[in-house]
């Protein structure tokens, strides 16, 4: 989770994606281990670029949790535990050296390095298909997008969030 969240902070950089200003979609993930297990996840994610970022993800199956992502900090409300994480973004992430290094590969695929994992970046009409990667369990992870919009006007209020007071909070 953690080397998305990074990622999709910077993909408003990356790749002549400066002008995206927002971008709402429905995604499919899925993770596939080392003895070929899949886990399949279904949801919807939405996110602001202004001075601070903003990013929601809505994990609908297989089970609830949002997790807002403002500024440098997390927030991953799980209503069937009834527990919210909170914790800082590692701060040592160096972007200015990713967004450099990123590479176009054709027309309608990027690939950018970040923490020794290597994310692929397909397009399809200038807006973000898929994007995959090998995380550190060398898990095979794979987004695809579907009904995505960019640049609409997202309320604020979307990232607003309450923690019930009956949930266990555990900050990281």
């Amino acid at each position: 989770m953690k080397q998305l969240i990074i990622f999709l902070i910077i993909i408003n950089n990356l790749f002549g994606f400066e002008k995206i200003t927002s971008f709402e979609a429905n995604f499919k993930q899925i993770i596939t281990n080392k003895n070929k297990k899949i886990i399949k996840y279904s949801g919807k994610v939405f996110f602001k670029i202004k001075k601070e970022p903003k990013i929601l993800w809505i994990y609908e199956k297989p089970i609830l949790k949002k997790v807002y992502i403002i500024g440098k900090k997390v927030t991953i409300i799980e209503p069937e535990l009834e527990q919210v994480i909170i914790a800082k973004l590692d701060s040592n992430y160096n972007l200015a050296k990713i967004l450099k290094n990123a590479k176009k590969i054709n027309n309608n695929l990027y690939e950018a390095k970040l923490q020794n994992i290597i994310y692929k970046i397909k397009l399809n009409n200038n807006k973000i298909k898929t994007i995959s990667f090998k995380d550190n369990l060398d898990n095979k992870n794979e987004i695809i997008f579907e009904n995505a919009k960019q640049n609409l006007k997202l309320d604020n209020k979307l990232f607003t969030f309450n923690i019930p007071y009956d949930y266990d909070v555990i900050n990281k």
